[in-house]
């Protein structure tokens, strides 16, 4: 029999949009599934919609907790799973029929304790099947971050947690995971839908929590480079994936602004990275096809 797969989709007031996401993992062509669906206390009738689906599918369960961010979310769905591989879908994207079909067999046929296929708007990672050693940090210097679009074995993450209260807990939890590995295999096909609304967190004014974004890749950058076998290689990857970090940051500045409870010190951090982030401006506004559009750049300037 296949190995089980849990999926976990942690949910909070995505009510418009839930319904798509949970058909688009029981349609899944690989059926052996545990979805487990989180409600972080949502106010706008999701968990009902949830234990609706709950009551159709057997492999559904559903917990409910207080409001507590996604990666509590995330955490007590992994605390719960049973599966032998994991995997994560936020509830207001959807996947690929195929998506864990082809994520699982990848793995297997690669022998790697984790996959990754592409997001919908995600550079395009390189032509191969498998990343080794140093080269697995190729997913930071893309910004290839996301856990949703990623499967794992159980055994790799069974002591890995999301953190919480933070932003981009994401890169935090695909930092500790790249710690562990030696290999990633790569499934070089979209799969995985994402989806930005108005209401999210990557379409809101930049908050204080976002300037934890730094402190982040200054602790990736402390131990890859104390810990790989080619320092000039981690170094050029890492730099890439804090450009692409930056400049995911500006595009939110300049699209949303500040959030009113920043404080002018906290703005003026922001701000000691301007001529750093000019660069990073004019390198991937060229590679985004922004060309001309100089608004980003002028934005920290004025």
């Amino acid at each position: 029999m296949d190995s089980m797969i849990s999926v976990i989709v942690p949910i909070f007031n995505t009510a418009d949009y839930l319904e798509n996401c949970i058909k688009s993992i029981i349609n899944q062509t690989y059926t052996n599934l545990e979805i487990i669906l989180v409600d972080d206390g949502s106010d706008d009738g999701s968990v009902l919609i949830c234990k609706e689906y709950a009551r159709k599918d057997k492999r559904i369960k559903v917990i409910e907790q207080e409001h507590g961010g996604v990666a509590s979310a995330r955490n007590n769905g992994l605390a719960m799973a049973r599966g032998k591989y994991i995997g994560f879908v936020d509830s207001d994207d959807y996947i690929n029929p195929t998506m864990y079909e082809e994520l699982i067999g990848v793995m297997q046929k690669y022998n790697c304790p984790m996959s990754k296929c592409l997001l919908k708007k995600t550079f395009y990672l390189p032509n191969t099947k498998k990343l080794r050693g140093d080269d697995k940090l190729l997913l930071l210097s893309l910004g290839e971050v996301s856990v949703c679009n990623s499967l794992y074995k159980r055994e790799l993450i069974v002591n890995i947690r999301f953190r919480e209260g933070v932003s981009y807990e994401d890169t935090i939890f695909t930092f500790s995971v790249l710690r562990k590995i030696d290999s990633v295999a790569i499934l070089n096909k979209k799969l995985y839908y994402y989806c930005s609304h108005i209401n999210t967190t990557t379409s809101s004014p930049v908050k204080k929590l976002d300037l934890y974004k730094f402190k982040i890749y200054e602790e990736i950058d402390e131990y890859f480079i104390n810990n790989c076998n080619n320092r000039k290689k981690v170094v050029k990857y890492l730099d890439k994936g804090k450009k692409i970090s930056l400049f995911d940051l500006v595009i939110k500045i300049a699209n949303y602004g500040y959030d009113t409870s920043l404080a002018p010190k906290e703005i003026n951090e922001l701000t000691t990275y301007r001529l750093y982030i000019s660069f990073v401006i004019f390198e991937y506004c060229y590679l985004l096809g922004y060309r001309g559009k100089r608004k980003y750049k002028f934005y920290f300037f004025r």
